[in-house]
Order: C-alpha cells, then structure tokens, then sequence
C-alpha cells in the first residue's frame, strides 16, 4: 500500500495539532507527514517532529530555527532540513511528495503559501482562520483557475 504524503501548514496551533492526531489514529501505512510549518512555537514543533520525523520544517525566524536544532539535539532526533519565513512556508506547501497540504495559518501569513500549494497541485485543504483572509483569498483564486474550493466559515 502507498502512503499519502500530507503538509501542513499552521503544525502547531489546534487545527494542526488536530489533523496531526487524526493520522495518527488512522494509522502510519495510510498518511506520511512529509512537511511542517509552524511560527515560534519550537516545543510543540520538536514533539511533532519526533513522532512524524517530516523531511522538512518551516519556522517564522532564524532564532527559532537555532532552538529548534538544540532541542532536537537533546532529544537525539534526526534533524529535517529546518526553513524559515514566509518562503519556508511555501516550501512546506509546494514539497513534492506531499498530495495533500493543509493550510491551518493565522490570517493572511498563508495566503503564498496556500496560493503555492494550488497552482503545484489540486488537492489542498485551506481551513478557516479566525477572519479567513487566506481561504476566501485562496479560494477565489482557485475559482478562478477552475479549481473547486470547498471551505466552513466559524462562528
């Protein structure tokens, strides 16, 4: 059976965190986490990376990006190849493995990357922000390209 390589984007906040947990309980021979993006949150970020062991890593600042290397260190844990800012996320949006990307970002800090991950391929999942910039943004441009962009408003 062949995996289905799976990004996402926004890895640490509760979306995230949520996908993440929805392919652990179906199983490691199903889903691979081939990529990660997430902001300044590096302890949570080292957590998922143990577990997932993704290719690569996106985080908002070089600093960040130096913590994460120590705390992968202390935990013996191959390092992926860590990327930073906004062309990280897209990186992490765009890897070749991945069939699926999930955009789980804060507001409009996805909208590149999420942009990126529909012009690469078809299927990408953009969540809803709090205000929703990146999915109404993202999905008006995928209507324009003739692509079916399917999102939920919160309350």
């Amino acid at each position: 059976m062949t995996f289905k390589g799976i990004a996402i984007l926004g890895s640490t906040g509760s979306i995230g965190c949520n996908t993440l947990r929805v392919i652990e309980s179906l199983g490691g021979n199903r889903f691979r986490v081939v990529a990660l993006a997430a902001g300044l949150n590096v302890e949570k970020l080292a957590d998922q990376i143990a577990v997932h062991l993704p290719e690569v890593v996106s985080v908002e600042t070089e600093p960040a990006a130096h913590e994460l290397r120590a705390r992968l260190f202390e935990r013996n844990v191959d390092l992926p190849r860590i990327v930073i800012g906004e062309a990280g996320l897209v990186e992490v949006a765009t890897h070749p493995q991945a069939n699926c990307v999930v955009s789980a970002t804060v507001g409009a800090v996805g909208f590149v990357p999420t942009l990126r991950a529909l012009e690469f391929r078809a299927q990408c999942s953009a969540s809803v922000s709090a205000r929703g910039e990146t999915e109404r943004s993202a999905a008006h441009r995928a209507d324009g390209l003739g692509w079916s962009v399917s999102h939920e408003e919160q309350s």
